[in-house]
């Protein structure tokens, strides 16, 4: 069986590859981002044993001037919903499954953000274990939130 990419634990040092998986929740949830729909259709191809998603909540935050923060909580709520529906759907079995955003900072921010509230509000995990999937990848590729300058 193929193992979706074991060695990303330990990414330390290394910035957000495009097409890395990052373990969120070990053998069970990654978190990756691609350059466009070409490569995501090639890392389908690639990897047929694990079932690729993602939506565009992670990029439905409407900014107010020059800020930037996290998504509103009306998306973090469906967000959770559906990777809860997804993750406990029997047709995937215990298919890791990998969520993608697109490269650009804004998105996999917000895609990490949500990632962490579903860990928190869905599975219950502290903010700090929620955040450390997240911490090893360095330089960090997220940008922070800050309100109107």
């Amino acid at each position: 069986m193929e193992q979706p990419n074991a060695g990303a634990v330990t990414i330390d040092g290394l910035p957000v590859v495009p097409g890395r998986l990052y373990p969120v929740i070990q053998g069970r949830l990654f978190f990756t981002a691609h350059t466009g729909r070409d490569m995501t259709a090639s890392e389908i191809a690639a990897r047929p044993l694990l079932f690729f998603y993602s939506s565009n909540e992670h990029e439905d935050y409407q900014n107010y001037c020059s800020d930037f923060g996290p998504v509103d909580l009306a998306t973090v709520v469906s967000f959770c919903r559906r990777l809860s529906k997804l993750l406990n759907d029997p047709r995937l079995g215990q298919r890791p499954v990998v969520y993608y955003s697109d490269i650009d900072i804004e998105s996999q921010t917000n895609a990490a953000f949500l990632m962490g509230a579903y860990l928190v509000v869905t599975l219950g995990w502290s903010p700090d274990d929620a955040a450390a999937p997240f911490h090893g990848i360095q330089p960090s590729p997220f940008k922070p939130f800050h309100g109107i300058q």
